[in-house]
């Protein structure tokens, strides 16, 4: 995984919309323009409401019902998606929470189905939605050329802070977040603002100067206090090694008098 992508895919999903570059963006009404995922807020996100849904349609749930608590959940199958969203959040929380689901979408589902099928032709289609096991020639072809075959179910827990485990579900969740906050933040945006910001009145180590760049970055953006702090402080008050998220996603600490 690497920035480019990132940079990728959130272009391609703008540029299917009409209104890429207007600040916060209303990426609600941007799905049904660019991709195949329908949405339902429920008025309390829980795996066992989830599985209520589902059996009140009568359709068949890939997992059992449970209470946990869920921030949002993606289900994809055949090409399609549904993400279920808390309908009690506020704008903001839902705004973000969408986009990190769109994000797995995106990053888990739909470009490595569009690379398996590139790779593979039409006759992949049925691995990659369940109905037959890959050939062996298949799953060697497709460990070597580094292409994914599988289905995709997204169904977890998530903290306030979106904490996750195991590690391998913390990268995913990671790289969901870095596409998230390209989605609604583009870095090239950020970086002009915290840029005009900390050039005039911003003070950029100091705790006053995060909390203002963070209310900058909620009011451009429509991003929740949290998700805003997160990446104000990723910008102004980096550790001596880079943070990961700050790394990927591909800002550079702001230093005083440079023009960047």
């Amino acid at each position: 995984m690497n920035m480019n992508l990132i940079v990728r895919l959130a272009g391609e999903f703008w540029s299917r919309t009409g209104d890429p570059d207007s600040f916060p963006r209303d990426i609600e009404s941007a799905v049904s323009l660019s991709i195949p995922m329908a949405i339902v807020k429920l008025p309390r996100l829980e795996v066992s409401a989830i599985a209520q849904w589902f059996d009140q349609r009568g359709i068949q749930r890939p997992f059992p019902p449970d209470g946990r608590p869920l921030a949002g959940c993606l289900i994809a199958f055949r090409g399609q998606a549904i993400a279920f969203l808390d309908g009690a959040e506020p704008a903001d929380e839902r705004r973000f929470n969408l986009a990190h689901e769109v994000a797995h979408f995106l990053l888990d589902y739909l470009d490595p189905r569009l690379r398996a099928l590139d790779h593979f032709g039409p006759s992949i289609l049925d691995v990659l939605d369940g109905l037959r096991r890959p050939s062996v020639t298949e799953r060697v072809d497709a460990l070597l050329s580094r292409v994914a075959l599988g289905v995709h179910v997204h169904l977890m827990e998530r903290g306030r802070r979106r904490e996750v485990d195991p590690e391998s579900v913390a990268v995913s969740e990671h790289w969901a977040d870095v596409l998230a906050f390209e989605l609604l933040a583009p870095r090239r945006r950020v970086t002009s603002i915290i840029g005009r910001a900390e050039s005039s009145s911003l003070d950029s180590v100091s705790d006053t100067g995060v909390e203002k760049a963070a209310g900058l970055l909620a009011k451009e953006f429509g991003l929740p206090p949290g998700e805003a702090e997160i990446l104000a402080k990723l910008i102004l008050k980096p550790k001596h090694k880079p943070h990961s998220l700050l790394h990927e996603l591909g800002f550079s600490p702001v230093k005083k008098g440079v023009d960047r």
